[in-house]
């Protein structure tokens, strides 16, 4: 099984379609028949998740958007991109 590290430069699965909305986003897994909602800062670190950032960088774009101190945004982010692994959102 794959794991999510800081170093991870994660990417949206192949069968995900979503769509930015102002409550956050909503995310389709099409093979799986699937609907997923996110929250602002969800939908803004999937929209991230495009396979040329790393989890960092990504932690990095939440810390200067939504003013959160480092070591939160760091932690934040990570969580939630591994909990995305593991419903076949996103892959690394």
């Amino acid at each position: 099984m794959a794991v999510v590290t800081m170093k991870s430069m994660p990417k949206k699965h192949d069968q995900i379609r979503y769509s930015l909305v102002s409550e956050g986003a909503l995310v389709i897994h099409h093979s799986r028949g699937e609907l997923k909602t996110l929250n602002p800062v969800g939908g803004f670190i999937l929209d991230l998740a495009d396979g040329t950032r790393t989890v960092q960088e990504i932690a990095e774009r939440v810390m200067a958007a939504f003013r959160v101190e480092k070591a939160e945004a760091e932690a934040d982010t990570l969580a939630f991109l591994e909990d995305l692994l593991k419903h076949d959102i996103i892959e690394v």
